[in-house]
């Protein structure tokens, strides 16, 4: 028997009890009647929750439940009948139980978070792997490509560049794939036991944990530093194309490989899907179909790397820059500075357009928020396997 008001203190990650029906016997005490039948047509539902932080901040819920087709007024007495009194304290006070209820999603979701970050402090190696992998690629072009001249060779370089730092996260994303595999059973009994639901997860593990740290830091990292080695365009808000792009491709192949680790149940065959949308996706980019025309030229709409490539490309060479042409071996130029080309030329050798910067940008927004979406539906489906 629990008298009003009193309640039972459970941990912040606590499972949730069966929901019990509350029944009152003529002045009685109340009593919390185990609900034994979940069919929610037989009468309303008396549900009470508390929990307690580390700091033993307890947060309460009571909610009153009504059948499908009857208000949510009233509770079952013990001898059968139905009362058309809620508990106004409780049933007139929704607000304060959503503002409950978010406070206590809010904590689990801070749990979350510590913990990830507890074990990030105990195995920060990937991080400090990639963060000193874009720091050796960048000391490496910057020992090679030092102070690119903007003449015909500089800006071939500038392009294959591009191409290959597109190619190069992408598959820094791939590190993602473990992510969700070795955690999806884990995930899945707590989520049943009631320990946080698949929002509360998904937003901590994979948004705070998982992009912000891997996906995003490395490339303004690395972007930041071969900017100013190559010297790429002085135009106001480049850099900051650039570097949004870079973290963009990033955090596109990281959601892809998020949603195959979601899919798949074990490693090898996330990373053999991974590998094959990458090699595609990096095969019809754009760089190696410069020739090509008609209909079947189209296919290079359909790798997302395409759109991140001419980004960079666009961004560097706007229609109204300007570059010289002076290529190696032409005697008509060898006793001349060059020709003075706009970057529209480069743009239309290789079948690219410089007033679609916007659009390839919403179009990696776009891709990561399907992937996402579709990792979250995943994971909302998934079961716990004993």
């Amino acid at each position: 028997m629990v008298r009003a008001g009193d309640v039972q203190a459970v941990s912040p990650l606590h499972p949730r009890k069966s929901s019990p029906r509350m029944s009152h016997n003529n002045g009685e005490p109340f009593s919390l009647q185990p609900n034994d039948n979940n069919d929610e047509n037989n009468g309303n539902v008396y549900d009470l929750e508390m929990g307690t932080g580390g700091d033993n901040a307890m947060i309460a819920s009571a909610v009153c439940v009504g059948t499908p087709h009857t208000p949510a007024s009233g509770f079952t007495t013990s001898s059968g009948n139905r009362s058309r009194g809620c508990l106004s304290r409780h049933c007139g006070a929704s607000s304060s139980t959503h503002l409950k209820h978010a406070r206590e999603e809010l904590r689990r979701f801070s749990l979350l978070c510590a913990r990830s970050g507890r074990q990030w402090l105990r195995d920060p190696s990937l991080l400090a792997a990639q963060l000193a992998l874009v720091l050796l690629i960048a000391g490496f072009i910057g020992g090679f490509a030092y102070g690119l001249d903007r003449d015909f060779s500089g800006s071939l370089t500038r392009v294959f560049l591009f191409n290959f730092m597109v190619l190069l996260f992408s598959l820094l994303g791939m590190s993602s794939i473990g992510t969700l595999v070795q955690e999806r059973h884990v995930f899945a009994r707590e989520r049943a036991s009631g320990f946080y639901s698949t929002g509360t997860y998904a937003v901590a593990k994979i948004l705070v944990c998982d992009l912000l740290p891997l996906r995003v830091l490395p490339p303004l990292l690395f972007g930041a530093l071969v900017y100013g080695l190559i010297d790429l365009s002085v135009e106001p808000g480049a850099l900051a194309n650039f570097l949004l792009v870079l973290v963009l491709v990033n955090i596109s192949a990281s959601s892809l490989c998020m949603l195959l680790s979601a899919v798949c149940r074990d490693v090898s065959t996330a990373n053999l899907f991974a590998a094959a949308f990458f090699l595609y996706s990096y095969m019809f980019s754009g760089l190696f179909m410069a020739g090509s025309a008609g209909a079947s030229a189209n296919i290079k709409y359909t790798s997302i790397l395409f759109y991140a490539w001419e980004a960079l490309f666009a961004n560097e060479f706007r229609a109204d820059s300007k570059f010289k042409f002076n290529p190696a071996g032409v005697s008509l130029l060898e006793n001349t500075p060059g020709i003075e080309l706009t970057g529209s030329v480069l743009l239309d050798n290789f079948a690219l357009e410089s007033d679609r910067l916007v659009v390839d940008i919403a179009v990696l927004v776009g891709f990561i928020l399907v992937t996402l979406l579709a990792t979250f539906a995943v994971l909302s489906r998934s079961k716990f396997r004993r």
